[in-house]
């Protein structure tokens, strides 16, 4: 598992102290840096399926599952949705790291972004 935030800094197996950071970095910070908009935690084996979740500033969440760790084939359509704030955010990275990839999945079912 490997958190990487806003800035590009990279962590493997990543404390709570680090995402609650790094949403910080995404959720608090008062920058217009649109070079950095977003932040990610990628969960997964080298041989087996990844799955990302990324937050951006504007709180748009987005769900990705592949099945391995190059990104050439996705195992369903990227899921989005709007993350309402920092606390579900961390909830949700927390979800993705302790493996739990049906809550992940079922949150966005039911908060999915309309078009």
């Amino acid at each position: 598992m490997t958190l990487t935030e806003r800035y590009g800094a990279d962590h493997a197996e990543p404390t709570e102290g680090q995402l609650i950071q790094a949403l910080q970095e995404l959720f608090e910070e008062n920058t217009d840096d649109e070079e950095h908009p977003d932040a990610w935690l990628r969960h997964g084996d080298d041989d087996g399926p990844m799955c990302v979740l990324t937050f951006t500033r504007a709180r748009a969440a987005r769900f990705e599952e592949w099945a391995d760790q190059d990104y050439r084939v996705e195992l369903v359509a990227p899921r989005e949705a709007v993350v309402p704030d920092k606390a579900v955010a961390l909830e949700l990275w927390k979800r993705l790291a302790a493996g739990d990839l049906q809550a992940v999945r079922d949150w966005f079912q039911s908060h999915a972004a309309t078009r």
